[in-house]
């Protein structure tokens, strides 16, 4: 597949060198992919000491780019060289928590509870643990399901950036009178077992970045442009980070996404922080684009059945 990369706005986004970036495409993902990989050419050509960090909630998205890249004999080196760091925010969080371990003053032999299934056997623990909670679950008829969906309320709230003690003013969060007590009761239980779950992993990163200069300078230097993924899906916890990350001298973030569409979540009364937030806080050089756009010769037929 190959695509005009001398048209007018195509040239100018592949070529855009340092600070903040929105790359909103409406567009089939192996068409994005290739964009962005000509991103990533580019910038080596600027300065081939360059280096990537890749982020997105969706490891299919990652995976498109790694292997979209791979393919090309120009820059299929780029992770050998370790130039390219292709990750989901849960991965690159983590391995930040790890090493920053006494900076939060978190256990050095934490673990991460990442799993829907290990995350599920903790809520049960700490349910069991409470006897109040214990008689209520006893009552349940469904007790999958209702782990299942306490499971996802209590991941809203943390990529809401609600605590336990704040969640019952919330609405349309659980309709289950005790929710904010097992919120609680899980949150406590994770701390019993020296573990953090992937939003957690998240949030303490955040405030790793955000509240010493030194670790996000650190991480910065190392890693000079951060490329997001599938942005349009970003939730209030992820959008946090970003601007952490940010929030000192380097503002080479690149958010790419189509907001027209949106992955996860709920769509109804959801807040596009891609294309508000962003916009008010970084005033980024702003590209959007739809397939029809972009003159691709060769046509892949397999692009054009997405």
């Amino acid at each position: 597949m190959n695509l005009n990369f001398e048209y007018k706005q195509l040239h100018q986004l592949t070529n855009h060198y340092k600070g903040p970036l929105l790359f909103d495409i409406s567009a089939a993902d192996v068409i994005v992919a290739e964009i962005v990989k000509e991103r990533f050419k580019n910038l080596l050509k600027f300065n081939n000491n360059n280096k990537f960090t890749v982020l997105s909630g969706s490891l299919v998205a990652v995976e498109l780019l790694k292997k979209t890249i791979e393919k090309d004999s120009e820059c299929k080196h780029l992770m050998k060289l370790q130039t390219f760091y292709p990750c989901t925010f849960t991965e690159y969080c983590w391995d930040i928590a790890k090493k920053q371990y006494y900076t939060v003053g978190v256990p050095q032999d934490l673990a991460l509870c990442d799993g829907e299934q290990d995350r599920l056997t903790v809520l049960h623990a700490a349910i069991l643990s409470d006897q109040r909670l214990a008689d209520w679950f006893k009552e349940c008829m469904d007790k999958r399901t209702v782990l299942y969906e306490l499971i996802q309320s209590i991941s809203q709230c943390k990529n809401d950036c609600i605590d336990p003690e704040d969640c019952g003013c919330s609405d349309n969060i659980s309709k289950i009178e005790l929710f904010p007590q097992i919120y609680h009761a899980y949150q406590t239980q994770l701390k019993v077992r020296h573990m953090l779950d992937a939003d957690d992993a998240v949030n303490i990163t955040r405030i790793v970045m955000s509240d010493f200069p030194v670790v996000r300078k650190s991480c910065n230097n190392i890693r000079r442009f951060f490329f997001v993924l599938e942005a349009q899906d970003l939730t209030r916890l992820q959008y946090q980070f970003l601007k952490a990350v940010a929030s000192g001298d380097n503002k080479n973030l690149m958010l790419v996404g189509d907001s027209k569409r949106h992955t996860f979540g709920r769509d109804i009364g959801r807040h596009d922080f891609m294309t508000q937030d962003f916009v008010a806080d970084f005033s980024p050089m702003q590209f959007h684009l739809k397939q029809s756009d972009i003159v691709i010769s060769d046509t892949d037929e397999s692009v054009a059945a997405q």
